[in-house]
């Protein structure tokens, strides 16, 4: 059986798990980590790379294995191996080595992302699924006004996606998406600088005039977000002269008449916690405050002291007793354990959740003992 990452030069060599993608096996030290909750944002970008290529992931596979040089190459070998053609999709060399690719054969295409950086290597690949979709629409057709901001990104989404063919990972579609997934979480002050971006890989890959509008669509959609209607009112103008102005009236009349909303009344500040008020008894747990080097300071357990409402305690097996000042929230132990030697200071503070007793001796021995309420 070939290994991948070999140059399947040596079948002594130990193999590590077996691919669920193609007849091969991994180097020995790749680890699959298929599931991980910290791949979610790897996974979502592969599936960016899939949708590219016109399609989805039917079957997915994460691996990932102490760098080594040249193994990318390597691995690119296995494949022609394997009977693959591989094929480059976007390189970027900042703060590492990333690589979407396609590799293909009659009867299976795969597409992933290898990323080489701080000595690990993470290898995402799936089987690709080619969509089927109707022939694009040659101009944006929906007619609807949209009523809220979500509705209208939808509107733009819909339209869109009615223009695009197939198209590669730095394409317009690829920035189109992203946009409006930045405009959705409320996040429109970078919104500029990707469309700009955008325009630029279009300057590379070839405009076309529905890309532009749409650009210029969603730079409008960012100024009613921030409130820039002298901005908007100039997009928008531009956009009522371009060749698309029908198709994208009706998000340009709703981004016309849109208004912020209303901004939420400021909180009421919730009152500060100071000491005094009733009394809670109960267990508190304590914990001796102990200072460290450089400012940093350890927390040691001091065990549970339990008042209780006749003014009296319990602390380390041992009775005493207490008073209680409601009014300063004071307490004065008389009896007992803290007598021997008695806090310089101990003050009962009533917090929203919580109630605490801080216990301070002259010589920086600070307790602070809690308890939920």
């Amino acid at each position: 059986m070939p290994t991948l990452l070999t140059l399947l030069l040596s079948s002594a060599l130990a193999a590590g798990p077996q691919s669920t993608l193609v007849d091969a096996a991994f180097i020995d030290g790749a680890e699959v980590v298929s599931g991980a909750p910290e791949l979610a944002d790897f996974a979502a970008a592969l599936r960016e790379v899939a949708a590219a290529e016109n399609g989805n992931c039917a079957k997915s596979e994460y691996l990932i294995w102490d760098s080594q040089t040249g193994m990318d190459a390597q691995f690119q070998r296995g494949l022609k191996t394997l009977g693959y053609t591989y094929t480059p999709l976007v390189t970027d060399r900042e703060g590492g080595y990333f690589e979407s690719f396609k590799a293909s054969k009659p009867g299976s295409t795969l597409v992933g992302l290898w990323a080489d950086s701080d000595g690990t290597t993470l290898l995402g690949w799936c089987l690709l699924k080619v969509a089927q979709t109707a022939a694009p629409a040659a101009t944006p057709t929906s007619t609807s006004r949209p009523t809220t901001m979500n509705s209208a990104l939808d509107h733009i989404q819909r339209l869109w996606d009615s223009t695009q063919p197939p198209t590669g990972m730095f394409s317009a579609n690829w920035h189109v998406e992203n946009i409006i997934y930045t405009l959705r979480s409320g996040s429109p002050a970078g919104v500029r600088i990707q469309t700009n971006a955008a325009r630029t890989a279009l300057s590379q890959s070839g405009t076309r005039a529905v890309d532009l509008a749409f650009l210029n669509l969603l730079d409008a959609v960012a100024a009613a977000q921030l409130g820039q209607r002298p901005e908007l009112t100039k997009l928008l103008e531009g956009i009522s002269q371009g060749a698309y102005a029908v198709p994208l009236r009706p998000v340009s009349q709703f981004l016309q008449a849109y208004q912020l909303p209303k901004a939420a009344p400021p909180a009421v500040p919730t009152p500060a916690a100071g000491p005094g008020g009733t009394l809670v008894p109960g267990d508190y747990s304590c914990w001796l405050e102990r200072p460290g080097p450089n400012g940093t300071r350890s927390d040691v357990p001091r065990g549970t002291l339990t008042l209780r409402t006749n003014g009296t305690y319990t602390y380390m097996g041992k009775s005493g007793t207490f008073r209680y000042n409601a009014a300063s929230g004071v307490v004065t132990f008389t009896a007992g354990y803290f007598t021997n030697p008695t806090p310089e200071r101990t003050s009962w503070i009533r917090h929203q959740k919580t109630a605490q007793i801080d216990i301070h001796w002259a010589y920086a021995n600070d307790w602070s003992c809690g308890m939920n309420l």
